[in-house]
């Protein structure tokens, strides 16, 4: 049986047994996509400017010698931009217009009020793929067998494949705990994204990204809200490990933080001047 999720090396094989792609028109000139067969999608009730929607790009209806030059243009793109043209990449047998329709249904969610879920944003996916159930990620996929989306983090492509089909079915429906995981997501991509700049960092993101969102999580209990302050708690017991927290000069900065007297990020202005403990020596 084939491995449900992984990395993969993007050559021209990998590319030709995708069938549609995503992209974000925000992130890209028009004549960069502009020639290719799309359409916008657009959820019912969903009002949003023209050109800001992410678009579907039906990679069979071009002929291989289009779909090779076309991998030729986004790993051009991605050498000027850092990442390719694509947000994903999609392997289905379904038509154009089942796979729009179903992810058009896909990309609002309810709860309070109404949420987009931007599926075409890989750091989005990443999370999806973390955070949910394998009933859940099946009823996300709905017609799609295999997403691939490249990975920011360690600038790799990766792949999933469409969970089995579950004994019993649920309703999508997430829970409290992933609602708040989704919510932590944009503070969790900016601290991946600082992680990603230092030397050394070797562990995958689905080693990391866990790790980093519990230490978001417990910042969140602790009372620091302010996003700058709970990026810096994470990063920092990233960097010193746990016995940091014990410094009476950080537990002093928490504490400051969460009578309103000061930022972490001020209270600990000149961190780099901690001592670190003797295990990270």
């Amino acid at each position: 049986m084939a491995e449900e999720s992984g990395v993969v090396q993007m050559g021209h094989r990998e590319f030709l047994a995708c069938d549609y792609a995503l992209l974000n028109p925000m992130q890209l000139e028009k004549a960069q996509w502009a020639d290719l067969p799309s359409v916008e999608l657009k959820p019912a009730g969903l009002n949003m400017p023209a050109g800001i929607l992410p678009r579907l790009v039906d990679l069979k209806a071009l002929n291989e010698d289009q779909r090779i030059a076309l991998l030729a243009r986004s790993a051009d793109w991605q050498r000027l931009n850092k990442q390719p043209m694509f947000g994903a990449l999609l392997s289905t047998q379904r038509d154009a217009g089942t796979v729009q329709k179903h992810l058009c249904t896909q990309m609002v969610l309810k709860r309070d009020r109404k949420y987009w879920l931007r599926l075409h944003d890989p750091r989005v996916f990443a999370s999806l793929e973390r955070v949910l159930a394998d009933t859940q990620l099946r009823r996300l996929f709905g017609p799609i067998d295999v997403w691939t989306w490249f990975e920011p983090f360690r600038a790799e492509w990766r792949y999933c494949r469409k969970p089995d089909r579950p004994r019993h079915t649920e309703p999508f429906q997430l829970n409290s705990e992933q609602w708040n995981a989704l919510k932590r997501s944009p503070l969790l991509n900016r601290c991946l994204r600082k992680l990603s700049r230092c030397d050394g960092v070797a562990e995958d993101y689905q080693v990391v990204a866990p790790r980093v969102d519990f230490h978001l999580s417990s910042a969140a209990e602790l009372g620091l809200n302010d996003r700058d302050d709970a990026c810096l708690y994470a990063l920092s017991i990233e960097k010193h490990g746990l016995d940091w927290l014990m410094l009476p000069r950080v537990q002093e900065a928490i504490d400051g933080a969460r009578r309103g007297e000061q930022t972490f990020v001020r209270a600990l202005a000149d961190e780099e001047l901690l001592p670190l403990p003797a295990s990270t020596v």
